[in-house]
């Protein structure tokens, strides 16, 4: 039991029960009455009955109430869309399993351990005199200079294309968010304003219907009003599917069940910000992932081409052996000897081979850089037409908010005014309302794709346009 409905409960009941009682009553508790001056008032008594129907009444009315779907913020949603969506967890764990590349490409190979024997005896076993030769050793390879720092950034470029991977894709999924969520507003605001016309249209095809039984109408305006009122129920049936579509692509973004409860979104507003369009294509330049990661595989490419020319250098391998030769010891006097050994690829076949690599890196780093070009084109043509898409838009805002809505609403009351005392008829008075109808669709349509637009540009621009208070 919240504040609200306690506080109305105890003020119902006193205000029933307290003009009958006086303000200090005493129990009397062999007779089970309330005693007040001497005088007793049955529990059971008619006005006891009545206060406590009404009190019920009050009760079930507060709950009811209270069970009613609350309006949803857009920020809580999209919140709730970034923590549950399995698409943005698994970009953050490629992401996250990119980094963990990073210290692997830069590493060296594994060394290598070795044993060695060589025997001239029928006994198989590593002592003193089953052997003529022991040996073991160690050998370790080793890139040219620059290999693994090279394969090292190619390892960073790609953790940093996996980030802005993750990026993208939270931004899109903010944006399809706020998409679904302006759609279902209009939907919402459709509905609302189509039951207020019906409503109005109901009153007039009353009125209608009222004139014409008395002489003063005429039957074409009756049939002309149930006309436009079934248009308005299959209007109503339209945008009720439309809106059960929406909620589904709306639950599924916030990965919730199809048998959740519906979303109902706030009222929104126009955002207003100042367009700025340098400062937007500065950057969109620079904060786009999408562009951001066609750069770092620019670099990628880059690398890779400096990698594949460094293949003409050869890798060398050191190998470091101790051992104990029985031959020696009873010539030279000596048993234990070390030995070193350097050795390295030839790349002899390099017009078959890093020719050819250093050939197709060249060509990839080249597609690459032709990619970045036009990705920065077509980023700038797609934020100028969204900058063009939101100007048209608010004007439009402007021009309904602050002249075609209240021009036609005062028609629509001035037709309805002059229509009661006959000095226009019914179809002046039904046009003047489906302008009215039309306009204000037309209005909260406009709202909501200027407020879409808005969140397609934030995913351009790479961050969320802070609104101008």
């Amino acid at each position: 039991m919240n504040k609200t409905y306690s506080n109305a409960l105890s003020f119902f009941t006193l205000y029933l029960v307290r003009p009958c009682l006086h303000p200090l009553p005493s129990w009397d508790r062999e007779r089970g009455q309330l005693r007040i001056r001497n005088k007793c008032v049955c529990i059971k008594s008619k006005l006891y009955k009545i206060t406590l129907f009404l009190c019920l009444i009050l009760f079930v009315y507060l709950f009811v109430s209270n069970l009613k779907v609350k309006a949803q913020s857009l920020e809580v949603l999209i919140q709730e869309s970034l923590q549950n969506n399995p698409q943005l967890k698994a970009a953050e764990k490629r992401w996250e399993a990119a980094k963990a590349m990073i210290p692997q490409a830069g590493a060296w190979m594994d060394p290598m351990l070795s044993f060695e024997g060589m025997s001239a005896t029928k006994d198989i076993g590593f002592t003193k005199y089953s052997f003529m030769q022991k040996k073991i050793g160690l050998s370790q390879q080793f890139p040219f200079p620059g290999k693994l720092g090279l394969k090292k950034k190619m390892a960073q470029y790609d953790a940093n294309m996996m980030e802005t991977d993750y990026e993208h894709l939270k931004n899109m999924l903010i944006s399809e968010v706020k998409m679904a969520y302006y759609e279902l507003f209009f939907v919402n605001k459709a509905k609302e304003i189509t039951e207020k016309n019906k409503a109005l249209l109901s009153d007039m095809a009353k009125l209608a219907e009222t004139k014409y039984m008395v002489g003063q109408g005429l039957q074409q305006d009756v049939l002309s009003a149930h006309l436009e009122l079934s248009k308005l129920d299959q209007k109503l049936i339209d945008l009720k599917r439309e809106e059960t579509g929406i909620q589904l692509k709306l639950k599924t973004l916030l990965f919730r069940s199809k048998e959740s409860s519906p979303v109902v979104p706030e009222e929104v507003k126009k955002t207003e910000f100042v367009v700025d369009r340098e400062k937007l294509k500065k950057e969109a330049l620079e904060q786009n992932p999408m562009l951001r990661e066609q750069e770092y595989l620019v670099d990628q490419s880059q690398a890779s081409y400096k990698l594949a020319k460094k293949e003409y250098f050869p890798d060398f391998e050191l190998t470091l052996k101790y051992g104990q030769d029985q031959v020696s010891a009873e010539v030279m006097g000596k048993e234990n000897f070390i030995e070193a050994m350097v050795g390295f690829n030839l790349p002899i076949y390099f017009f078959r081979k890093q020719n050819k690599m250093v050939e197709e890196k060249a060509d990839l780093l080249s597609s690459a850089q032709e990619s970045f070009s036009y990705k920065q084109n077509e980023l700038i043509n797609d934020l100028e037409n969204k900058i063009s898409d939101l100007k048209r838009n608010s004007d439009l805002l402007d021009l309904f908010g602050n002249g075609i809505l209240p021009q036609a609403q005062q028609s629509f009351q001035s037709a309805q005014t002059a229509y009661q005392v006959n000095k226009v008829d019914f179809q002046a008075l039904l046009f003047s309302l489906s302008n009215l109808y039309e306009y204000e669709m037309n209005y909260y349509m406009i709202l909501a794709e200027y407020q879409k637009s808005l969140a397609e540009l934030e995913v351009i621009v790479g961050r969320q346009v802070p609104e101008i208070k």
